[in-house]
């Protein structure tokens, strides 16, 4: 995967693209993917008011257009992997244009190069401060698909996970819609969360991703109440993978198969 390709496609000095295979940090990835299939296509009042049956295209800009509040959300903490002095706290976390002026016109038009910081707060001061802010931006777009790129930028600094996330509309064997969500992901934990992990091994990486697979689950039951009672949530699918074993594959001549997670 070249590197340069992407680089080149930003017009601000704002980011870096940080990709799989680029970073030794862990030795972890974590892949999960998950969908919503939507039965029918009858038209709901939410997604669109003609009174006709919605296209593909129709349902697949629906959720464009409201991504961000698809995407927000929020969860009660009650146990982490790492010890833990907080007994609950609430997280939550939201997907914001990086400049509305700039990354929400290149979102709407389906322009490679938007930017979107990723908020992340909880309400208990102590795990606010080890609470981790992200960033991503669009590295490719089609009719009926999108892809996310883990980056950082001056505004969020670090970055919790290094991957790239596939958004998207398609058919499935049965005929029906489904909307999913698919992706390799690598923690990057803090430096904080890396003190606790010497208590426990790898405990900060199970907790980012146990964070990561709320933040999509999240979408996946807000997308289906969104839709309207003909969807149906698809139950996720996740796998974790050596990371050496990853790079060494990527590196060869074999296909992306190897990667079992639908």
């Amino acid at each position: 995967m070249n590197s340069n390709k992407y680089i080149a496609l930003l017009s601000r000095d704002l980011v870096t693209i940080i990709l799989i295979g680029v970073l030794f940090a862990n030795n972890i990835n974590k892949c999960f993917t998950l969908s919503v299939i939507l039965l029918n296509e009858v038209c709901q009042e939410s997604i669109c008011d003609d009174g006709m049956a919605d296209t593909h295209d129709q349902i697949y800009q629906a959720i464009r257009d409201n991504f961000t509040e698809l995407s927000e959300g929020s969860a009660l903490i009650t146990e982490t992997n790492c010890p833990n002095p907080i007994s609950s706290f609430n997280a939550s976390w939201k997907f914001i244009p990086y400049d509305n002026q700039v990354d929400l016109p290149k979102w709407n038009s389906r322009t490679i190069g938007a930017i979107f910081f990723i908020d992340a707060e909880a309400d208990n001061p102590l795990a606010n401060v080890i609470s981790d802010n992200g960033a991503v931006i669009t590295t490719q777009e089609s009719t009926c698909s999108w892809i996310f790129s883990t980056i950082t930028s001056p505004r969020s600094q670090s970055q919790p996970f290094s991957g790239n996330r596939q958004f998207g509309l398609r058919t499935n064997d049965e005929g029906n819609l489904e909307f999913f969500t698919r992706a390799i992901d690598r923690a990057h934990t803090t430096d904080m969360l890396k003190l606790l992990s010497i208590l426990k091994s790898k405990c900060d990486e199970e907790d980012y991703f146990d964070v990561g697979e709320r933040t999509w689950i999240n979408l996946q039951n807000k997308l289906a109440d969104f839709l309207g009672p003909a969807a149906n949530i698809k139950e996720p699918s996740s796998v974790q993978l050596d990371f050496e074993m990853v790079y060494e594959k990527l590196k060869s001549d074999s296909p992306v198969s190897f990667v079992q997670c639908e």
